[in-house]
């Protein structure tokens, strides 16, 4: 709802209490796809960079596993 409706400052508080941003409606989209689809260009934006800095975390988080693994 929020990002259908481009309601940025609800948004922006759910992705800081962890919303998950890869959840999918009974129609199979994310908020990111119900953004974009609605033309809710600032929600889209948001969403999509808390999705790379997800992903950013996610890649150094493994490679700092790897790393604790190599030293053990």
């Amino acid at each position: 709802f929020a990002a259908r409706h481009n309601r940025v400052e609800i948004v922006k508080l759910l992705i800081l209490n962890g919303a998950d941003l890869k959840a999918r409606s009974k129609r199979q989209q994310t908020a990111l796809d119900w953004a974009k689809s609605s033309k809710a260009h600032e929600s889209y934006a948001i969403i999509k960079e808390a999705l790379q800095k997800q992903k950013k975390e996610r890649r150094e988080n493994r490679k700092k596993r790897r790393m604790e693994r190599r030293r053990r």
